[in-house]
């Protein structure tokens, strides 16, 4: 996600990304721990087009 989407919580110690709840049970999540979906081309082009268009 583009880190201008985030938002700093009122308390200011930590980052949120402001959606509707349907909108983030659509979010694919990260598929292991090991960070091997960063070079899966198609789960990330997936996941990139959820966060398009965001600002």
């Amino acid at each position: 996600m583009p880190i201008r989407s985030l938002k700093v919580s009122q308390e200011r110690d930590s980052f949120f990304l402001p959606m509707p709840e349907a909108k983030v049970k659509t979010i694919p999540l990260m598929p292991d721990q090991d960070y091997k979906w960063l070079s899966n081309e198609a789960w990330r082009t997936r996941n990139d087009a959820l966060f398009a268009g965001r600002p």
